[in-house]
């Protein structure tokens, strides 16, 4: 790449190559062009600002390639308010203008720069600026490399847009010679202004702002989580990129053999956070860069400080201290063990005698599986020792051993298994009880076993005491407390229980003594219904269907006067009766209410609300007349529905309309179908399930009297 020359020829080139090779690899660091990897909808112009105690300094940029081709033709205007002074807001200042337009540098000036203050910076910005050219040239250092094929074909506007953002970033002098940065002295304590910059004549590049003062001064922060980890012949620094990623734009470390200097850089330039502005950087909380060292076992001290984006240095941290260490890669070899009378074991191992010299000492681990868990037994042992008694075995134990070096790093061997013999079950468990409430909850409980190497319980159920029984939890339960739950709506009325206690070598000991448990009655039982009714001279006829639960022991009829509030117990039944004749104190052409409920051996009443609980009826001296005749239900079973059909017994102007109501056989009625023309004279009922007995009770409602109700039985 060729540098401006600006009449002479100067001798930069080199070093403007590696500086764009280095800028390749963090653009993520531009604090300006991060958001050329979003979606914009119009270019704009970004400000920063950075409060002095007698100064503010102020660097810009705009957001993209166009937008900076257009901004280096025209330059920029920048303005400033006055908008609060000692507490005060001021309105209607008057907007003074700092500079109308902001170009770049004079000639001399950059020679200045470049040549005499060597100032690599400001050449990447003189060659982007003004340069007939911004292409690679083979220097040799990047020949056809991967890096040197994606500079070369890129377009040309974009690099000179992003390495020159990249330099103005790391050089805030480099900065104002480009006409992207200014200081503004002329600014006093307890005043804060607004400061505006645009592209001068250019409307389609949105202007930026921003809001300072120089109260709002503040010293920028030391590095206070500044590490080091020393390795052999290298260290590997980190420090928090998270707290100082919106402070500081480089990093520069210092190194020293004497804790109180000289002090030298690491590197010629800063180093730069890599994923500043990328996605990942909430994934990179740290910044991490290595040093080699010359030998090990000697001290070397190193400190840090920041680069802001105005050039400033930031405080410089206390000097930390750090060593090479020898790394040790040989692993212990596990040998052999044997057992011993009292239930433990011995484990021999090996590790080369000449390398005791690069660890602290053996760390014995062990787990019960192989997937893993293992944990430290006891402390470091001795680094001339080979062997180590271990007692308290598990059935199963797998054993490492870690050779420590003396960065701490572990190097461990490949485990062994020892599993001492054990074929002796546990004892039979005692104690078993339990109960189960009433939403199902089975809680069990039984005494505890005493063998060390218990692995749990095995607990199996029954729902018959002659069925074969079910492990609830399919492996050993490890507690003596289990909590089960059956289902109160299944048929059987006991649950059946046991349990056997199982060591970690998985001998079983016999099931306990069987635990039978009552299952409680939560469920109320099936509501009878009314299916018809017969107006008598005397009395009013009632007809209904019991309810199908087996548990009901009584059946309740009650009467009240349409209007009233309580009932009046009519009569009881207990012998499955399925009509009553009322004859009790009734008055002619009174309205009537009846229900009828049924209770279960748990005193749980039937749902009073059911559909054909309830029936209203007036008195009168008449029957309830027929009105429908020839009912028939025909089954069509290929097409899976049932033909429901009638005639009619009287004229069918007379008709209102009927009620089909429908269950399965000992269930609950409901309404299925209204029928309000009195020309139909049949139905189709298509939601069946096979091998299934439905009834089906139809109601009809005429406008004089009283419709006789018919009831037909299915079998699908």
């Amino acid at each position: 790449m060729k540098v401006i020359d600006l009449n002479k020829e100067t001798n930069r080139t080199n070093t403007v190559h590696k500086i764009i090779v280095g800028v390749m690899l963090l653009l993520s660091a531009l604090s300006f062009a991060q958001d050329t990897s979003e979606a914009i909808e119009q270019p704009m112009v970004k400000i920063a600002a950075r409060a002095q105690e007698d100064a503010v300094l102020l660097r810009w940029g705009v957001t993209t390639p166009s937008a900076w081709r257009k901004a280096k033709e025209n330059g920029y205007v920048l303005y400033r308010r006055l908008v609060k002074k000692d507490g005060q807001i001021i309105e209607h200042a008057p907007k003074e203008t700092l500079a109308d337009n902001i170009q770049p540098a004079t000639q001399e000036l950059w020679e200045k720069a470049i040549v005499e203050d060597k100032n690599e910076y400001a050449a990447v910005i003189a060659q982007a600026l003004f340069g007939e050219s911004f292409q690679m040239e083979d220097t040799g250092e990047i020949e056809d490399s991967e890096l040197g094929r994606i500079i070369n074909t890129a377009e040309e506007i974009d690099q000179r847009f992003l390495f020159s953002l990249y330099a103005a970033d790391m050089s805030f002098e480099a900065s104002l010679l480009a006409g992207w940065g200014y200081i503004d002295r002329k600014v006093k304590k307890g005043e804060e202004y607004i400061y505006q910059v645009e592209v001068r004549a250019e409307n389609s590049i949105g202007k930026g702002a921003t809001l300072i003062g120089v109260d709002q001064y503040e010293p920028l922060p030391m590095i206070e989580d500044f590490i080091a980890m020393g390795g052999d012949k290298n260290v590997l620094f980190g420090w928090s990129a998270t707290l100082y990623r919106n402070v500081y734009v480089s990093y520069v470390i210092e190194k020293s053999e004497q804790e109180e200097g000289p002090f030298f850089p690491l590197s010629e330039r800063g180093i730069v956070d890599l994923h500043a502005a990328t996605a990942d950087s909430k994934q990179n909380p740290l910044i991490y860069y290595a040093d080699t060292l010359a030998i090990n076992n000697k001290a070397y001290y190193y400190r840090i400080y920041g680069i802001s984006s105005f050039g400033e240095k930031g405080q410089v941290s206390k000097p930390i201290v750090v060593k090479g260490i020898v790394e040790n890669e040989v692993a212990p070899v596990l040998q052999g063990f044997s057992y011993d009378n009292q239930g433990g074991v011995e484990l021999f191992w090996d590790f080369p005698k000449e390398k005791e010299a690069d660890i602290k000492g053996f760390e014995l681990e062990v787990a019960t599986s192989m997937e893993g868990g293992f944990t430290r037994v006891g402390g470091i042992l001795d680094k001339t020792k080979r062997s180590h008694k271990q007692k308290d075995l598990e059935p199963s134990n797998y054993f490492k051993v870690a050779a420590i070096g003396l960065n701490d790093r572990k190097v461990q061997s490949m485990s062994v298994l020892v599993q001492p013999i054990d074929s002796i079950p546990p004892a039979i468990p005692t104690g078993l009880q339990g109960q189960i409430d009433s939403l199902g909850v089975v809680r069990l409980t039984w005494n505890a076993n005493t063998e060390k190497d218990l692995l749990g319980y095995r607990i199996i159920r029954g729902q018959q005491a002659d069925e074969d029984f079910v492990d609830v939890f399919r492996n050993a339960y490890p507690t003596n407390q289990y909590i089960d739950s059956v289902n109160l709506k299944f048929s059987n009325k006991k649950v059946y229980y046991r349990i056997a206690a199982e060591d970690k070598r998985h001998n079983v000991s016999e099931f306990s003594e069987v635990l039978v448990l009552e299952k409680p009655t939560t469920i109320p039982p099936i509501a009878p219904i009314f299916i018809n009714f017969e107006l008598q001279a005397d009395g009013v006829v009632l007809f209904w269907e019991n309810s199908s639960s087996e548990d009901v022991d009584l059946v309740v009829l009650s009467r009240r006067k349409r209007g009233e509030v309580l009932w009046q117990s009519l009569a009881h039944f207990s012998e499955g009766e399925s009509s009553y004749t009322d004859q009790h104190n009734l008055e002619p052409k009174q309205e009537y209410e009846y229900q009828i409920q049924a209770k279960n051996t748990a005193n749980l009443w039937s749902d009073s609300g059911a559909i054909n609980t309830k029936i209203t009826i007036e008195t009168l001296n008449i029957k309830a007349r027929k009105v429908l005749k020839n009912i028939e239900a025909i089954v069509d079973r290929e097409k899976r529905r049932v033909l429901l059909k009638w005639d009619y017994s009287v004229d069918k102007a007379k008709i209102d309309s009927i009620e089909i109501y429908k269950n399965e056989v000992g269930k609950t009625p409901f309404l299925w179908k209204v029928i309000k023309s009195s020309d139909a004279d049949f139905i189709l009922d298509s939601q069946l399930s096979l091998n299934t007995a439905y009834e089906y009770h139809l109601l009809p409602n005429v406008k004089e009297g009283i419709g006789k109700g018919e009831q037909i039985e299915v079998k699908f």
